[in-house]
């Protein structure tokens, strides 16, 4: 009997693919951050510190706080509140101080600027101002005022999952146009190449688990198979073109060895989980619903047959 990973698949998205893109994200700033060190550029050291430190402080502040109930309003709450926003703040102000003159022209420097205010400003609104507003509109305790905000409440998490999830996703694809610039300015077409494909094959990635994962769990069609050789493929050429590109980095034949290992590791973690295990768990499902159509049929028939001795 297979082990049932149903909700497997369910933790692997709230698990293990986080944990990619925060590896896809430490591998590209330690890959700048030895570059920069090496040619004594701590200015560039410090912005890749201070930025993923500010983004895995703000991954954590929005754990918690959708972990919160709608109806809590205690000063904890305000403080994520205000927290994410001073996280996302400093995070797009960062971007523009130090991308901004790479651009020339000085108009394109001040547009990152205008869009850093804009997009703080916004959420600005709708963590701090629009969600104070529904909760006091909330504490009235008036069955009328519960039933006009229930399409705000919705409202709200419409806001917050799909744009933060854009967000994020712009938020990956800064750090990799710094990089490409800078490689292409030094004729370091390699590390373009590296850079784009892996970018690619996150977008790709995303893509394919969206997909997958909005498909019923009775749903056993090539469709579903395809996505989940999709996801395994993709996934393995992420790690895998990261062991090659970062391996040698470390000097010692040891280190890089050992990121293959764990390459290797994964993927055949990732291989059994989404193809193996599912495609078992798959059959199951499809002899349990055979043994209860066959049950009832043999009940419908024993039925029959009583009436019929009856008559």
């Amino acid at each position: 009997m297979a082990p049932n990973f149903e909700t497997n698949t369910n933790c692997a998205t709230t698990n293990l693919f986080p944990s990619i893109a925060f590896f896809v994200l430490a591998s590209n700033s330690i890959g700048t951050i030895y570059r920069a060190y090496s040619r004594r550029d701590y200015y560039t050291v410090g912005f890749i510190v201070f930025e993923y430190s500010a983004f895995l402080l703000l991954d954590l502040c929005l754990t918690a706080f959708h972990k919160l109930p709608s109806q809590s309003r205690t000063n904890w709450r305000r403080f994520l509140q205000l927290a994410i926003w001073v996280l996302y703040s400093a995070m797009v102000f960062g971007f523009s101080a130090y991308f901004g003159p790479l651009f020339g022209d000085p108009v394109c420097g001040y547009s990152l600027y205008v869009v850093s205010v804009v997009g703080s400003v916004f959420l600005f609104y709708v963590y701090v101002i629009w969600d104070g507003m529904s909760g006091c509109d909330e504490c009235l305790g008036d069955q009328e005022k519960k039933g006009t905000m229930e399409p705000s409440v919705s409202f709200s998490a419409v806001i917050r999952v799909p744009e933060l999830r854009s967000l994020f996703l712009i938020i990956c694809l800064l750090p990799p146009i710094g990089t490409i610039y800078r490689a292409y300015s030094h004729r370091d077409y390699y590390t373009v190449g590296f850079v784009v494909f892996e970018y690619s094959a996150f977008l790709l990635l995303d893509l394919c688990l969206t997909a997958f994962h909005k498909l019923p769990s009775q749903n056993r069609t090539n469709w579903r198979r395809f996505l989940q050789l999709a996801i395994w493929v993709l996934y393995s050429a992420m790690v895998f073109g990261f062991s090659t590109y970062f391996g040698p980095l470390f000097g010692d034949p040891v280190c890089g060895y050992s990121l293959y290992v764990v390459s290797i590791v994964g993927s055949v973690f990732l291989f059994y989980v989404y193809v193996i295990s599912d495609g078992m768990s798959g059959c199951d499902e499809c002899l349990g619903d055979q043994e209860k159509k066959g049950t009832r049929e043999v009940k419908v028939q024993v039925y029959y047959d009583s009436v019929w001795e009856k008559v």
